[in-house]
C-alpha cells in the first residue's frame, strides 16, 4: 500500500505542467564614498581678539560678549556637522 501511495505521488508530481519563472529585479542598496559637498565654515572670532579692552568694560558689557561668543562657537559646531555630514 506504501509504495503504491509513493509511486502515485511521484506519477502525480510530474504532471504539474510548465514552469514558468519571472526575473524580477531587485534594487541593492550600496554605500559609495563620496568626497565632501561643502567646505568648512570659518571659525568664529576669539574672544580675545574681539574684546581688546577687557578690564574697560562693565559686568553687562562682559557678559554680552561671553554669550555672543557661546553662540557663535554653537553655531560653528551645527554648520560644522552640516558641512561635514557627508564626509567618509
Amino acid at each position: 500500500m506504501t509504495r503504491s501511495v509513493l509511486v502515485l505521488a511521484l506519477l502525480l508530481s510530474g504532471c504539474g505542467g510548465k514552469v514558468i519563472y519571472r526575473d524580477r529585479p531587485v534594487m541593492v542598496s550600496v554605500p559609495v564614498p563620496q568626497p565632501c559637498a561643502t567646505t568648512r565654515p570659518a571659525r568664529p572670532v576669539s574672544l580675545k581678539v574681539r574684546t581688546r579692552d577687557w578690564s574697560a568694560m562693565d559686568v553687562r558689557q562682559k557678559a554680552a560678549a561671553v554669550g555672543t561668543q557661546l553662540l557663535e562657537e554653537q553655531s560653528y559646531g551645527r554648520h560644522l556637522d552640516a558641512a561635514t555630514a557627508g564626509c567618509p
